[in-house]
């Protein structure tokens, strides 16, 4: 198996695991969680394409990318949403944090393919690119949600 289809197995594993926490009706759990499935799929793809991976930088790095490109409703909004206790919006909830997943994690694997570090990577270079990841991300889950 092939480094890239290494990491298409990581990311798709991940995306699971984070509709199935998605789904949980706790407040905030999600947004702790999530990040954590994360950044064990960034660890992971690293390891695969032998690059280092800091945590803390990562941890960063994703927070400003998602924030500025998703204007924020993907990591505050859908928690607060667990609040009102309607299923339909935490199954939306679950679905849009899968398909982040997915579209980080291809994001990350594409910086690889091309040699580069994700880390090196800017905003500007990497939004057109995340929001097809992004757009690939959400029928890959809704998909899933059909199964």
């Amino acid at each position: 198996m092939s480094k890239k289809q290494q990491a298409e197995k990581i990311i798709r594993s991940h995306t699971l695991w984070t509709m199935a926490l998605g789904a949980v009706p706790i407040p905030f759990l999600d947004v702790i969680g999530v990040t954590f499935i994360q950044m064990d799929m960034f660890k992971q793809i690293s390891k695969i394409y032998k690059a280092d991976f800091d945590l803390n930088k990562g941890k960063a790095l994703i927070t400003s990318f998602v924030t500025s490109t998703m204007a924020g409703t993907v990591t505050i909004g859908p928690s607060l949403f667990k609040k009102i206790k309607k299923p339909a919006s935490m199954i939306s909830n679950a679905l849009l944090q899968a398909a982040l997943t997915y579209a980080l994690g291809y994001l990350f694997l594409n910086a690889y393919d091309e040699g580069k570090c994700f880390f090196d990577l800017g905003l500007s270079d990497s939004t057109e690119l995340f929001e097809e990841a992004f757009e690939k991300g959400k029928e890959y889950v809704e998909e899933l949600s059909k199964n």
